[in-house]
């Protein structure tokens, strides 16, 4: 039994989405372009978004923290110097559920291990992941940045891998596109809504698929571009009458 449900007056509301805010194309590959720290500053982007976006973008302006930040640089410092200064930058973007106590922060914790994890098991070379990845199928991609590194999850494995290029139909659910859901009336668990977020692997993805087959492909758009249009048009669309 789906745990999802989507009326046909439901589609329509999609399909005016649809139709106002254009869907655009969207590239495969991008990976290939990106070096070891851009891989890493990708997965780091993740996880300092989790609560807010504004974070990253905070981040991604001041090209000292960037700097401090350096894959190579990073590297070459003990597992506790890591962790200072990481936690420095994640406090100095305001990024949210990140602990004053440097002990506590889970964000930092998380950081420390995703980025010892690039360098132990790919040799100091994170561009290796990506080829890894390549050669995988879409449902294995996700498996493995969800299982691999901490603090991103279901919604960031995906997000991530839809920004290199590595995945196209899937759908990365942030408080955004929630939110859209719920104003239109999707029929979703109740704990879905409460908490933004979809925990359960199981779950996510019955309602991905759900998603995808009952909407995006009637519109003839991949979960992909189905995502990018309700992300970008968020505040518009919540404006939007129904």
């Amino acid at each position: 039994m789906n745990q999802i449900k989507i009326t046909e007056e439901q589609k329509k509301c999609f399909k005016k989405i649809a139709d106002r805010f254009a869907a655009k194309a969207t590239k495969q590959g991008n990976w290939k372009s990106w070096k070891s720290n851009d891989v890493w500053l990708k997965l780091l982007g993740q996880v300092m978004i989790v609560g807010t976006s504004e974070a990253e973008k905070r981040f991604k302006c001041n090209k000292d923290l960037v700097d401090k930040m350096s894959y190579n640089r990073l590297i070459t410092l003990t597992k506790q110097g890591q962790r200072k200064d990481i936690h420095f930058v994640l406090r100095e973007v305001k990024s949210r559920y990140c602990s004053q106590d440097i002990k506590k922060c889970k964000k930092t914790n998380a950081l420390v291990h995703n980025l010892n994890y690039l360098k132990e098991v790919y040799n100091q070379n994170p561009e290796k992941m990506m080829q890894y990845l390549a050669k995988k199928s879409a449902a294995d991609r996700v498996k493995h940045i969800k299982n691999s590194f901490k603090y991103l999850g279901n919604k960031g494995a995906r997000d991530f891998l839809m920004t290199a290029g590595l995945a196209t139909n899937t759908i990365a659910f942030d408080s955004n596109i929630l939110k859209i859901f719920k104003k239109i009336g999707v029929g979703l668990p109740q704990n879905v809504y409460e908490k933004l977020t979809i925990s359960s692997s199981k779950l996510y993805d019955q309602i991905e698929g759900v998603v995808i087959r009952e909407v995006c492909k009637p519109l003839n758009l991949t979960g992909k571009q189905f995502d990018r249009l309700l992300y970008n048009n968020s505040k518009d669309i919540l404006k939007m009458t129904f």
